[in-house]
């Protein structure tokens, strides 16, 4: 029996090993930028931060994970990452209504 934390390092080597060729840059920060199950990596450009942050999650997400918080120091970032995707949800619990805001990072 494999147990599930060296799966899941397993499956983010295959996807670094997978993408290599049309991405070196990101396979490297695949391979390299994760600890335990989040990802901290940085770049010198926003526009390189973005790239980053949109090829990452695609990439991850074709092999199922699924990138759920994005944290930065620079607003445009956290903007863009903020107008990209859903990022408001409501649950219900009986008669109560709660709000929660859905962030993304992996885990």
């Amino acid at each position: 029996m494999a147990s599930a934390p060296f799966l899941a390092v397993r499956c983010l080597q295959q996807l670094a090993f997978e993408y290599r060729d049309e991405f070196p840059n990101l396979s490297t920060i695949i391979e390299n930028d994760f600890y335990v199950d989040d990802l901290i990596t940085g770049s010198d450009t926003i526009d390189d931060a973005l790239f980053i942050c949109e090829k990452i999650t695609c990439i991850l997400r074709s092999g199922g994970f699924s990138l759920r918080k994005f944290r930065s120091n620079n607003p445009t970032i956290v903007e863009h990452i903020a107008n990209s995707d859903e990022t408001n949800s409501i649950l219900e619990f009986s008669d109560a209504v709660v709000f929660i805001s859905r962030l993304k990072t992996f885990s």
